[in-house]
């Protein structure tokens, strides 16, 4: 049997429940005053444990190592932000001198990573968005005859003209245009777009001049190569290349009656690096002897690129 709880009694334990209280406050409020004092501190942790966010932390060599990675989706550190950065590097006031290799730092211009530059030391170089199989190629190989109006036999890398482009010589009349091939778009893994070219001039029947461009229907009024009648002259040009029956071309105009050579010295391509081998996939597309050995040649030359 209890005795029965007074009113003084019920004072007295409240007191109690109030001192009690008061003591677990101020405890609480020594253990915020004590992580005060170290806040200041380098961040750290034992083995396991987390390292608390909002602390300084001074430089080490420390790394964390996956022992038992299982799988190679398994990382060292993975950071999740649904609503914004999950990770964000402050900007140096320029590129750090001492950056190791693999390290990132975020530079003036944007991210940088340290790289080997092959001579025991380390570059910082700005990392980019760019797509490198859209990056233009450009190959230079010894020069490949395409056309010589002379021989017949190269006359099948004509494939548009004007109408009667040709005198009974062969050569290109005065006013008159053809559309010569260099390379079938369907090639691949490359797309020819601009070629380096050599074009010669001979046997004309006065003085006049040729223009070399992408196939279109008006032709530039600076002329490519000048020429003097009989005489033979020739010069180097670099232009962009059209489509013209699925096959990379470019327009040649004549301004007076002439023969004509035109020479592949290089081309710029759009490479397929994914795909590109050194047996050339799709050559089988290409008909003219001339065409498959720059076909070939550019194959070879981006496959090195690719091994480089």
């Amino acid at each position: 049997m209890t005795d029965p709880i007074t009113p003084s009694d019920e004072a007295v334990l409240q007191r109690r429940r109030f001192l009690r209280g008061s003591a677990l406050l101020a405890a609480a409020a020594g253990g915020a005053v004590a992580a005060t004092a170290t806040s200041a501190l380098p961040a750290s942790a034992d083995p396991g444990e987390a390292v608390l966010l909002g602390q300084s932390s001074s430089s080490t060599t420390t790394t964390t190592v996956v022992l038992d990675p299982g799988s190679s989706s398994a990382a060292a550190l993975t950071l999740t932000n649904p609503s914004g950065a999950a990770l964000l590097l402050t900007p140096a006031s320029g590129l750090p001198d001492d950056l190791p290799v693999g390290g990132l730092a975020a530079g003036p211009r944007g991210l940088v990573v340290g790289v080997d530059d092959g001579d025991e030391g380390v570059t910082a170089e700005v990392l980019t968005t760019y797509d490198l199989s859209t990056l233009p190629l450009t190959i230079p190989f010894l020069a490949g005859r395409v056309l010589n109006t002379k021989d017949s036999a190269t006359r099948e890398s004509i494939v548009a003209t004007s109408t009667d482009a040709f005198d009974s010589k062969g050569r290109l009349r005065k006013g008159a245009w053809i559309d010569v091939a260099l390379l079938p778009t369907e090639v691949t893994p490359f797309l020819a777009i601009a070629a380096h070219l050599t074009l010669t001039a001979l046997g004309s029947s006065s003085a006049g001049s040729l223009v070399v461009c992408p196939p279109g229907p008006k032709p530039p009024k600076v002329a490519t190569l000048p020429f003097d009648k009989g005489r033979t002259v020739a010069t180097g040009t670099y232009v962009e290349l059209g489509v013209v029956e699925k096959t990379s071309a470019v327009r040649i105009y004549a301004s007076a009656t002439t023969h004509l050579k035109l020479d592949v010295t290089g081309l710029t391509v759009l490479v397929d690096f994914d795909t590109i081998s050194n047996n050339g996939p799709g050559l089988a597309k290409v008909t003219s002897s001339a065409q498959k050995k720059v076909a070939q040649h550019v194959a070879q030359v981006s496959a090195r690129a690719r091994l480089a």
